[in-house]
């Protein structure tokens, strides 16, 4: 997983998918705070 320049998560195999869940990304502290 990658930040790309808007911020989000994003894995350049599918980073649609990763832009979608990036908000539970960035609501879960344990992820947040890796």
């Amino acid at each position: 997983m990658e930040l790309n320049d808007s911020g989000e998560y994003f894995c350049p195999a599918d980073n649609r998918t990763f832009i979608d869940i990036s908000p539970i990304l960035f609501s879960s502290p344990t992820l947040v705070n890796r």
